[in-house]
């Protein structure tokens, strides 16, 4: 019977700790999700009830913070695992060096009438132990390929993780959102039993006509009640309306400061009240922040006619960028004013800036913060934006940061623009000279 031989498995340094880790979190993520798992059985018949959205949103809150955690041990582990192999490529490179000086040395001995034999036996010996530690290195940087391999699979299981339980969140939050806009009939119910107590105070002789509508209204504030689903007492819902109220002054302010750009190019502003509302309630954000990133798009340049079209694809950027709707729509105009573009572009834009995001190693916030410096460059030599993506991708994918990746196509396309370079003067010499 043959004997099975059993390889022992080499072990990339660092890797140990990162697996571990990264075990110790998917453990807590089974949980989580386990625990979702059960909401959905215990509550089968009432999945969409506030209680129930509210229990699923917390979780999902904490299954992405944990996903998002992941994330990054599998950056981290996919980063030391490159940074081990660079590490045995060198060394192999350095043992290839000496075994071929030992080999040229032997050579040289055995030219001379001298053999020299104690040499040689010595020369050989050396060539043998770096052969040895040539096969030992290789052996390691195929383990550190593998490994880089494996954690390169286990990054993007886990980004795509992320990127899908973003979208579930988002869902519960419009979900509810909708629960929450059931209170509405018992809000306006309040206000009309309001309405109609001043009245009866106001007019005495209908004083008893008057408190019998009131009781009505009060009536139909019980059974608006009851049928949202409300149980809190009359003076939460009151607490609620002043929010409300509150909320509804900012948004005019907000509202106000737009119409200052968008009034004076002869936009209409009962149009764009109207639009900002309906992005809100398709969205679950607050209309007073949509009012103050449509008057940043505004101050941006941005068409008046099309600026809430604009910002509704700058939210969506928004979501799929991990960042805040002033940022998308910081960047998505940075690159729109920078190539020129029409407003119709955007959600071309947008691709490939989550591309971008999915395929390197940086995030939307980032390429905001960083693609400024690098855009006006790009434009006037025509590097078009699939271009510019693209190489953004694979420099902050070799471990190259944001900043930095934009600052070296900045200067690599400044020289291959100038003529008088040397690297475009070989450009040249191989290209248009051939």
């Amino acid at each position: 019977m043959a004997t099975k031989t059993i390889k022992a498995r080499l072990e990339i340094s660092g890797d140990k700790d990162y697996r571990e880790k990264l075990k110790k979190v998917n453990a807590e993520l089974e949980q989580h999700k386990s625990t979702l798992g059960q909401l959905t059985k215990k509550y089968k018949e009432n999945q969409n009830s506030q209680e129930v959205l509210s229990q699923k949103a917390e979780q999902m809150n904490t299954v992405f913070a944990l996903q998002k955690e992941a994330l990054d041990l599998t950056a981290g582990g996919l980063k030391n695992a490159q940074k081990e192999q660079e590490r045995y490529v060198s060394q192999i490179d350095k043992l290839k060096h000496e075994i071929e000086a030992k080999r040229t040395a032997l050579k040289q001995l055995n030219k001379t009438k001298d053999e020299a034999k104690e040499k040689q036996t010595k020369l050989n010996k050396e060539i043998k132990d770096y052969e040895a530690q040539l096969k030992e290195a290789n052996k390691r940087n195929d383990e550190a390929s593998r490994v880089v391999d494996e954690w390169a699979k286990k990054h993007d299981k886990a980004q795509k993780a992320v990127n899908d339980t973003s979208a579930q969140i988002a869902e519960y939050e419009k979900n509810l959102k909708e629960a929450d806009n059931s209170t509405d009939e018992c809000t306006e119910s309040i206000e009309r039993y309001e309405k109609e107590v001043q009245t009866a105070s106001d007019e005495q002789e209908h004083f008893n006509k008057k408190i019998d509508d009131s009781e009505a209204v009060a009536k139909s504030l019980a059974i608006s009640l009851t049928a949202s689903g409300l149980k809190g007492k009359i003076s939460d819902v009151a607490d609620a309306i002043k929010e409300c109220i509150k909320a509804s002054a900012e948004f005019e302010t907000a509202l106000a400061k737009v119409s200052t750009i968008a009034a004076a190019n002869g936009g209409d502003m009962d149009a764009m009240r109207k639009e900002l509302m309906a992005l809100s309630n398709e969205t679950g954000q607050s209309a007073v922040e949509l009012a103050e990133v449509t008057y940043g798009a505004l101050s941006a340049g941005m068409d008046t006619a099309e600026a809430v079209d604009f910002v509704s694809k700058a939210t969506k950027l928004a979501t799929g960028g991990f960042t805040d709707n002033a940022t998308a729509v910081d960047v998505l105009t940075t690159v729109l004013n920078g190539y020129n573009m029409e407003l119709d572009k955007a959600g071309e834009v947008s691709d490939y800036l989550i591309a971008t995001q999915n395929l390197g190693k940086t995030t939307v916030g980032e390429l905001a913060g960083s693609l400024g410096e690098v855009l006006p460059v790009a434009a006037a030599y025509h590097v078009e934006m699939d271009n510019l993506s693209s190489a953004m991708a694979i420099l902050t994918g070799n471990g190259i940061a944001t900043a930095d990746s934009t600052t070296y196509l900045k200067s690599m396309l400044n020289d291959l623009g100038d003529r008088g370079s040397a690297v475009s003067k070989t450009l040249i010499e191989k290209t248009i000279g051939a």
